[in-house]
């Protein structure tokens, strides 16, 4: 994955957390998509940043 892709991917799920957060006294059930969505935009931006700038690929983790 390509570090301009994992921006993106991690702004659009920062976004859904913020709209869902906003939204949770109307709706209770958005509880679960900021459960979701949270850690992910925060991986995604961590990514982001680890990424090299030289290829713009995002480094393997291993296992």
């Amino acid at each position: 994955m390509k570090k301009s892709t994992t921006l993106v991917l991690g702004i659009l799920f920062a976004i859904n957390t913020i709209v869902a957060a906003l939204n949770i006294s109307q709706i209770p059930a958005l509880i679960i998509i900021v459960v979701i969505s949270a850690p992910v935009t925060i991986t995604c931006l961590i990514y982001w940043w680890c990424a090299g700038t030289k290829d713009g690929d995002i480094p393997f983790v291993g296992y």
